[in-house]
C-alpha cells in the first residue's frame, strides 16, 4: 500500500533528506506524526494529513557537508561578462571621446586656432616671397614678436631686392619706436637708378653716412601726433584701433572653423616635425564659392562693423571678399601635441597677365620670446632730420627733403 509521502521514518534522527530538498535547510517533523509512527506496526488508517509547513531554515552549521551549488555559477559568469562589456565598451567609447575625437584633424586645427586667437603674446620666424613684374622681393624675418600687455614689440628682418639686401630692425620699448637700418650704401645702385640727377650718387652716400646702423627714435610725441591725426580722420584712437582689431580677428577665426562657414577640408594629415617637435601638418584645400560666402558672413559680425567703424569712416576697409583673379594655392598647417600652431605655410596667386604676382608666406612659432629693451645711443628723428636738412641746404636736392617733410608732416 502507498505511504503517506509525508510520513516520515520511524527514526527521525537517521530519516534521510528527501529527494529534491535543499540540503542547507532540515525539516522539522509534527508531533502528531512522530507519535503514529511510533505506536502503529502496520499500516495506519489513512487519516487527514497536517497542513505541511514551511521548513525552517537552520542557520547553524550542517549536519552534513554543503557542496556550492553549480546553479550560481552561470549567473555570476554572465554578471562578470556583463561587467567585463561595460567597462570595455565604457573604455572603449572614453577613448575615442576622449581621444580620438579630440585628434581628429579637423577638431585639432579647431582647437588650434581657437589657442591662437587666445593667444596673448606672439612670438614666430618666417619669411615672405613676392614676384611681380619680372621681380622677386624677398623678406627674411629672423624674429617677430608682439606682446601688448608688456606694451613691447619687436620685428627683425632683411629685404633682398635686385641681390641686394637690406636688414631693418624696429622696437617698440616705452612707447616709443626705434628704427634702424642696415648699410644703405648697398641700395646705391638701385636709388640711383630711381633719381634723375647727377647728384644722385652723391646724396645717397652722405644718406648712408648718417642713418646706416644708426638707431633712431621716434618719440611719443610724434606718435601722438600721427595718431591724433589719424583719429580725426577715423574717430578712432591707436588703442582702439588695436582693441578692435583683436576682437574682429578673434571673431573671424572663430567663424573660419565653423562647420557650417568653412571654406576648406582637409585634404592629408601627416606626423612631421618643425624644429624637433612632434607635429601633424595638415595640407588644407579652399573652395572660393565657400569662401566668398564666409566673406559675406563675416561682414554681418558686429566687430567688423566695429571696426570699419575706426576705418576710413566706416566703408568697407575690413571686407572680406574672395578676389576672383585670386586663388590660394598651398595652404599647410603645422599642429603640436598642445594643440598649438606651430607653422603656417601660405601661396597665393592674384591678377593675371604682366600683373600676375605670387605671394609665399611661411612662419614658424617660436617658444622663447627675446628680451625686448631700448637700444642705447638712439639718436632723435627730429635731430637726424636736422642735420639731413642742414646738410642738403644750397644743394639741388634740398626740393627733394621738402617733400620728404611735406609727406612725414614733421
Amino acid at each position: 500500500m502507498n505511504q503517506d509521502p509525508i510520513t516520515p521514518s520511524s527514526n527521525p534522527s537517521a530519516a534521510p533528506t528527501p529527494a529534491g530538498s535543499d540540503p542547507s535547510f532540515t525539516p522539522a517533523p509534527s508531533a502528531a506524526l512522530a507519535s503514529t509512527s511510533a505506536t502503529s506496526t502496520s499500516t495506519p488508517a489513512p487519516t487527514t494529513p497536517a497542513p505541511a509547513t514551511t521548513p525552517a531554515p537552520s542557520f547553524g552549521a550542517s549536519p552534513s557537508p554543503v557542496s556550492p551549488s553549480t546553479k550560481k555559477r552561470p549567473a555570476k559568469a554572465l554578471l562578470i561578462a556583463a561587467i567585463a562589456a561595460v567597462v570595455l565598451l565604457g573604455g572603449g567609447a572614453a577613448a575615442y571621446f576622449g581621444v580620438v575625437v579630440p585628434n581628429k584633424p579637423e577638431n585639432k586645427l579647431k582647437a588650434a586656432v581657437e589657442n591662437l586667437s587666445n593667444q596673448e603674446v606672439f612670438t614666430a620666424k618666417g619669411s615672405m616671397k613676392v614676384e611681380a613684374q619680372g621681380m622677386t622681393v624677398n623678406i627674411a624675418f629672423n624674429m617677430l614678436h608682439v606682446d601688448p600687455a608688456n606694451k613691447v614689440a619687436l620685428i627683425d628682418l632683411a629685404g633682398t631686392m635686385s641681390g641686394v639686401t637690406v636688414p631693418v630692425e624696429a622696437r617698440y620699448v616705452g612707447n616709443n619706436v626705434y628704427v634702424k637700418l642696415g648699410d644703405v650704401g648697398t641700395l646705391k645702385s638701385i636709388l640711383t637708378a630711381q633719381m634723375d640727377s647727377p647728384e644722385s650718387a652723391a646724396l645717397v652716400d652722405q644718406v648712408a653716412a648718417k642713418v646706416s646702423n644708426q638707431w633712431i627714435e621716434i618719440d611719443q610725441t610724434l606718435l601722438n601726433q600721427t595718431a591724433d591725426k589719424a583719429k580725426a580722420e577715423s574717430g578712432c584712437s591707436s588703442e582702439e584701433l588695436m582693441v578692435k582689431s583683436r576682437a574682429a580677428s578673434k571673431d573671424l577665426l572663430t567663424l573660419a572653423t565653423d562647420d557650417e562657414t568653412k571654406a576648406y577640408t582637409i585634404t592629408s594629415a601627416t606626423p612631421e616635425q618643425v624644429d624637433g617637435v612632434d607635429t601633424t601638418k595638415l595640407e588644407l584645400a579652399l573652395d572660393k564659392a565657400k569662401l566668398t560666402e564666409f566673406g559675406k558672413k563675416a561682414e554681418e559680425l558686429q566687430s567688423i562693423k566695429d571696426l570699419n567703424n575706426c576705418l576710413d569712416g566706416g566703408s568697407n576697409s575690413a571686407e572680406v571678399t574672395a578676389d576672383e583673379s585670386s586663388d590660394i594655392t598651398k595652404f599647410n598647417v603645422w599642429i603640436d601635441g598642445s594643440k598649438h600652431i606651430k607653422r603656417v605655410e601660405l601661396a597665393t596667386t592674384s591678377g593675371t597677365g604682366d600683373d600676375k604676382a605670387t605671394t609665399t608666406l611661411d612662419f614658424t612659432m617660436v617658444a622663447d620670446a627675446p628680451t625686448v629693451e631700448k637700444p642705447a645711443d638712439a639718436k632723435p628723428v627730429m635731430q637726424l632730420y636736422g642735420e639731413l636738412q642742414t646738410m642738403f641746404s644750397g644743394s639741388t636736392q634740398g626740393s627733394s627733403l621738402d617733400a620728404l617733410n611735406s609727406s612725414l608732416s614733421l
